[in-house]
């Protein structure tokens, strides 16, 4: 049974608290900043976000893992201030390669997911905790908190687990064209000229808040599905980010939050973009927008003049972005489109005709094709209002529509099979596809 969206949010959202208050407990005690605290509330958000996309793997596995690298991740942190441009080059290649080890299965794979997430959050939380112990105490911070982050992450969802949970379906390995160069390696490199553009553009335009250019252009590119994926992602974040700095002015107009009222603020925005963010990226834009603007207040700086050149630094970074997945070996998001029709297409014949047995597993598999078609569908959607396609139109969106609408066969189909085989012709001829899969809908929905 799934938990609803808010109870997921408020779980992600108390892990990142009791981890920002064990380890800035902690780092008192060292004479230490609040630097390794947000940095475990981050890794705390970001372990609860790749487990709700079901990145999980084995606890001790995953945990090693996080240790090596956070320990990495830290020393490239050190460096982006002491040598910022050999730090600039070990991150941009450390990116490029978490990105380029997902094309591999198992072990490696799950190595180039865990890669991103120590780097990201140290670009999220700059600095060296300045522990009064010198570089051994700030090392030692720095691991406390991936290790306190992992535990609270971990301790929550042991507590929260459903009562009867749905077996998870593990989709199979699909087989690669040898003549095609893997998505894997063209994401991997437009990671890297993006980052590349980012840490030189942040550098000489914003010397103190680079970091802003470098994580929006890391967001654009981290997992964008084509290049219409990249620009809507790249609209979201700046759309969600004029957004939250309305918001923080409006606050600031209202009043000046302050110590446990500014913290409780900050969670409770942390809570709503987590929540909200399932629905639309740009909630979440919006609230880390606030989130900064409070973190400001309580530090003194200028808010209305730190939104400003946040939100630039946020539309150039979208632009570094954009312009990678759309110039450097491009993925179109047509091409993308038709795969996972296909794909979704082949699940549901084989569901059609599939025998009592087989018919759970088969269920799942289409289940898991058409959450394939939905992950790819709201830039195609985007496009479709805009060009007024109609309903009948040979455009993705509709296509992707269909297959949202389509509700599982509950036995075989012997009709059904043959118009879902008739609509894969179509896709592969390339015409005719959408009254194809008009045919498979109105056998589906009668």
């Amino acid at each position: 049974m799934e938990r609803p969206g808010w109870v997921s949010a408020a779980l992600s959202v108390g892990a990142a608290a009791a981890s920002f208050c064990s380890v800035y407990t902690l780092s008192l005690w060292f004479s230490a900043g609040p630097n390794a605290a947000i940095l475990s509330a981050v890794l705390a958000l970001s372990f609860a976000r790749r487990r709700a996309e079901g990145k999980g793997r084995p606890w001790a596995w995953e945990l090693a893992g996080i240790l090596v690298v956070g320990a990495a991740a830290g020393l490239v942190g050190w460096l982006l201030h002491a040598q910022f441009w050999i730090g600039a080059a070990l991150f941009t290649g450390a990116l490029f390669l978490s990105v380029w080890l997902r094309r591999f299965p198992g072990d490696l794979g799950q190595l180039g997911r865990i890669l991103s997430l120590p780097f990201v959050a140290v670009l999220i939380a700059p600095g060296a905790p300045h522990a009064a112990g010198g570089a051994g105490a700030d090392l030692f911070l720095l691991l406390a908190a991936a290790l306190v982050a992992f535990f609270w992450d971990h301790l929550l969802l042991v507590l929260s687990q459903p009562i009867a949970a749905t077996p998870t379906y593990v989709p199979p390995v699909r087989p690669t064209d040898p003549k095609l160069m893997p998505a894997s390696t063209r994401m991997a490199a437009q990671m890297g000229v993006a980052l590349a553009a980012a840490f030189l553009l942040g550098r000489f335009l914003f010397p103190v808040h680079w970091g802003w250019v470098v994580l929006t252009a890391f967001i654009v590119c981290s997992g964008a599905i084509g290049r219409g994926d990249a620009a809507y992602k790249g609209v979201l974040r700046f759309g969600g980010a004029l957004l939250g700095a309305l918001a923080a002015a409006a606050l600031e107009y209202v009043f000046v939050p302050h110590g446990a009222t500014a913290a409780v603020l900050i969670f409770a925005a942390l809570f709503v973009g987590t929540w909200l963010r399932e629905g639309n990226y740009a909630w979440w834009a919006a609230c880390v927008t606030l989130v900064v603007a409070l973190l400001s207040e309580s530090s003194g700086l200028p808010v209305g003049a730190l939104l400003a050149q946040r939100l630039l630094a946020i539309a150039v970074g979208a632009v570094c972005g954009i312009a990678a997945c759309w110039f450097v070996l491009p993925i179109k998001t047509t091409a993308v489109v038709r795969r996972r029709v296909a794909d979704a297409l082949l699940a549901l014949e084989e569901l059609a005709s599939a025998s009592a047995a087989e018919r759970d597993q088969k269920r799942r598999a289409f289940a898991h094709a058409a959450a394939e078609c939905r992950r790819v569908a709201p830039p195609v959607q985007w496009h479709r209002r805009l060009s007024r396609a109609t309903h009948d139109a040979e455009h993705p969106g509709v296509w992707l529509g269909i297959i949202e609408s389509l509700v599982p066969p509950a036995t075989a189909q012997p009709e059904l099979v043959k118009a879902v085989r008739f609509s894969r012709k179509a896709l592969k001829e390339g015409q005719g596809l959408t009254p194809a899969l008009r045919k498979v809908e109105a056998l589906l929905v009668a």
